[in-house]
C-alpha cells in the first residue's frame, strides 16, 4: 500500500511540475472567464486579462458589477464592462428584453434627443434564451448634465439584454471618448466586432 502511495504522490507531483503556469504566459492571455450564480441563475462570461473589478453591488432585487482596465479609475474611466441583474424581473410574462430596450432608448432619449446614438443589432441565442443586442450612447453628452456625467465627450455602450428564468441580465460594453463627428464611432469596428463575438460567447444556465 505504501509503494502505491509513494507511486501516486510521484505522478501527482510530477504532473503538477508539468503543468504550472509560468506567469509570464499568464500575462499573454487576452481574456479570462468568470463563472458567477447571479440570483436563480448561473452566468458565465469573458473579460480582458488586464481589466480589474472596480465596483460591486448586489441588494434584494438588483447586482451590479463593473470592471475597467488596470489602469484606469472608477471615477474617470474610459472603458467599462457591467454587468448587471434584476431579480425575478422575467417573471412577468408582458415584459420582455425588447421592453428593457426601448426603456434604455427612451432614458437616453430623454438626455438628449439630438445627440441619440441607437443601432439595433442581430439577436443572440444563449441556448433556450435570446439575448437582444444593440449599440445605445450620446455623441456628445449635453453640458448642461450634472450628476457626475462627463462633459464634451461621447459615450458609447453595446449591449446585450437577456431574459432569464425568473430574472433579467444585461450586459454592457461602454467607451467614453472625444465627441463623435460625422456619425463616425469613437473605436475601431474590429474593436467592436470583437466585443460582439464575446457577448455572443455569453453562457447562462
Amino acid at each position: 500500500m505504501r509503494k502505491i502511495l509513494v507511486v501516486l504522490l510521484l505522478a501527482i507531483f510530477s504532473y503538477s511540475q508539468e503543468n504550472i503556469i509560468d506567469p509570464s504566459e499568464l500575462e499573454k492571455v487576452k481574456y479570462v472567464n468568470s463563472v458567477m450564480k447571479v440570483y436563480s441563475q448561473t452566468l458565465s462570461w469573458k473579460h480582458p486579462n488586464k481589466w480589474k473589478g472596480a465596483y460591486r453591488n448586489e441588494s434584494k432585487n438588483a447586482f451590479i458589477m463593473e470592471f475597467i482596465p488596470k489602469e484606469q479609475e472608477l471615477e474617470t474611466w474610459k472603458d467599462m464592462l457591467t454587468i448587471q441583474s434584476f431579480k425575478n424581473l422575467a417573471q412577468r410574462e408582458d415584459l420582455t428584453a425588447n421592453h428593457i430596450k426601448l426603456s434604455l432608448v427612451n432614458n437616453m432619449k430623454n438626455i438628449s434627443s439630438s445627440q441619440l446614438v441607437f443601432k439595433e443589432l442581430s439577436d443572440v441565442e444563449i441556448y433556450e434564451y435570446t439575448g437582444v443586442m444593440f449599440l445605445l450612447g450620446l455623441k456628445k453628452i449635453p453640458n448642461n448634465i450634472t450628476a457626475g456625467l462627463p462633459k464634451g465627450v461621447s459615450e458609447l455602450g453595446l449591449y446585450l439584454v437577456i431574459k432569464g428564468k425568473e430574472d433579467f441580465y444585461i450586459m454592457h460594453r461602454s467607451w467614453k471618448r472625444d465627441a463623435m463627428i460625422n456619425d463616425k464611432l469613437p473605436f475601431s469596428k474590429e474593436e467592436l466586432k470583437e466585443w460582439i463575438n464575446i457577448f455572443k460567447e455569453i453562457e447562462l444556465y
